[in-house]
């Protein structure tokens, strides 16, 4: 029985042995499969470039910024909780484009000038294969804008274009308005400015015949306008005419809302967010002239003039301001029979016009151009050139609830004379001021500037000697207290329009010409700076033989 037991196993191994060899003839094993090699761990995601570079200054305000990386990105990463594009504690509504390694960031809305901007990538945005950042990456760099190519606005050559003023609404949106003859009578034009397309074609506004001069406007937050203006229907006397722009409509019809025997180029005009406006004029009584003022209201229109100044002398033109809840401001320099002083009326908007005041009295000479501004917090400037010889530069500030304050000279130059001073102020309180300066020898454009804690800092010249004259200064301020002046500059054979930029914190830049055009003499620039720090200058330019009106944008 031993020899059958020991068959058995023996072909219960040999039948093991074949199915476990495979393949006929009985071969060798065949050899195991090599491991798998180990994974290793995945490369960090690094930051490698990005435009602007960290720490930029000036670049442009249309900028996309752009983040490159070491490797390709997960489009899902890229996400608005994951880059942010911010300034201070905001964040910037922005979107997003990938590109196998790099990320371009669009702001919604144009960047705001001089602001710094961070642009943060945390560690959630990730690469195609899962690489990770080992921290979060940001850069820091601010923008401005640059005068862009100056052009003409109007068309109409038949005779010169005058007196132009220029606003803006909150959305960018501008309007122009001028002065323009037709070779027989002056009218009222406009032209209006859209960010998107540039200047529209020009409209005259008033429909009538009358010879009319020194239009000046307000637009409202929707970028609705009035327009106010001084003319003549019967070539005698001069009356205060006004008309109403309403968006996606037109230019309404004229409304007279004076009595006669206004003193021509004195009106002034100042409105709030929703539409309503207040304006004033000087008008002659038969004995002195007053200053008078009219409110409009969108709900109920134009309400009848109203005398504003005390009736005791001579007054000259007056200028506005108004705060965020309608108060007015009005200041204007008044005769005493032996020199003009400044004097002020507050308008509060729920009780009307006050009683109007002197603001100064120090006896220092005849006063005159007095301008004043409103800060956010319902305080504001007043300045005005007053000398009896020489003509300096003065100041005094209203405190909300107090009154204004005294008096006090801003600039100390005794060679010559001081005038014209234009006035801006910024939310916060701090103020630019800029004047025409003659030492006997040349006129130059000086400025200072106010800060709320500090007062008033020492006066600077901003525009390049040994140029020829420079004369009627114009200044705007943005919300940040970046500030950009204009005036008309001579080089000795022909006058252009020049234009300098002040930094906060840092003050005045170099001065340089917005208008290039040489054929003609340029004059009476005025500029406005909208809501994002863009801005608009506008002046008369000879050109053809005739004044025209043309204008740079600063973006």
């Amino acid at each position: 029985m031993t020899g059958p037991f020991r068959s058995v196993g023996i072909a219960v191994v040999f039948i093991t042995l074949a199915s476990c060899g495979g393949g006929s003839g009985g071969g060798s094993l065949a050899p195991p499969a090599p491991p798998a090699p180990p994974s290793g761990p995945v490369p960090p995601l690094t930051l490698v470039a990005s435009t602007p570079a960290k720490g930029a200054a000036l670049v442009s305000c249309n900028i996309s910024p752009q983040l490159d990386f070491s490797g390709n990105l997960d489009p899902t990463t890229v996400v608005a909780a994951n880059v942010t594009l911010t300034s201070g504690s905001t964040n910037q509504s922005v979107t997003f484009s990938v590109s196998d390694a790099q990320v371009t960031v669009t702001p919604t809305q144009k960047l705001t000038g001089l602001v710094p901007y961070t642009l943060t990538a945390t560690t959630a945005v990730k690469g195609s294969k899962g690489e990770v950042l080992a921290s979060s990456v940001s850069i820091t760099f601010t923008c401005d804008g640059a005068w862009q190519t100056a052009s003409a606005i109007d068309t109409d050559n038949a005779g010169d274009a005058v007196t132009v003023k220029v606003a803006f609404d909150t959305s960018g949106n501008a309007i122009s308005v001028w002065a323009q003859s037709d070779g027989t009578h002056a009218s009222i034009w406009s032209n209006r400015y859209a960010p998107a397309t540039g200047w529209g074609t020009p409209v005259q506004i008033q429909s009538s015949t009358e010879d009319s001069n020194a239009p000046t406007i307000v637009i409202d937050a929707s970028g609705n306008a009035l327009v106010v203006w001084d003319a003549s229907p019967d070539g005698v006397n001069q009356y205060i005419y006004a008309s109403r722009y309403t968006v996606g409509s037109a230019w309404g019809a004229e409304v007279q809302i004076s009595g006669p025997t206004v003193s021509s180029g004195t009106t002034d005009i100042v409105g709030d967010a929703n539409g309503d406006a207040l304006t004033t004029w000087v008008q002659f009584d038969g004995a002195r002239s007053n200053i008078w003022g009219a409110r409009y209201t969108v709900a109920g229109g134009w309400s009848p003039a109203t005398l504003i100044s005390n009736g005791a002398g001579n007054s000259k033109v007056a200028r506005l301001a108004m705060d965020a809840g309608g108060n007015v401001l009005s200041v204007w320099a008044q005769s005493d029979g032996t020199q003009y002083n400044v004097w002020s009326n507050r308008f509060d908007a729920a009780t009307g016009w006050g009683t109007a005041a002197l603001i100064e009295a120090v006896d220092a000479g005849t006063a005159g151009t007095p301008r004043v501004k409103f800060d956010s917090h319902g305080n504001a400037i007043a300045t005005w050139s007053q000398d009896s010889t020489r003509g300096n530069i003065w100041s005094s500030r209203y405190v909300a609830g107090t009154g204004w304050s005294t008096p006090i000279p801003i600039e100390a130059a005794n060679d010559g004379l001081a005038s014209l001073p234009r006035l801006a102020v910024d939310p916060s309180g701090d103020a630019i001021v800029a004047w025409q300066h003659s030492d006997g020898t040349r006129v130059s454009i000086w400025s200072n500037h106010y800060s709320v804690g500090s007062g008033w800092g020492t006066e600077i010249m901003i525009e390049p000697p040994p140029a020829g004259d420079a004369a009627e200064p114009w200044v705007d301020i943005d919300s940040n207290g970046n500030a950009l002046a204009v005036w008309a500059q001579s080089d000795g054979t022909h006058t252009a329009i020049w234009a300098n930029r002040y930094v906060a914190g840092t003050g005045w830049s170099t001065a340089a010409p917005i208008d290039t055009d040489t054929t003609g003499d340029a004059a009476t620039p005025s500029v406005a700076i909208d809501g994002n720090g863009a801005a608009l200058a506008v002046w008369e330019q000879v050109d053809v033989g005739r004044d025209n009106i043309w204008a740079n944008r600063f973006d």
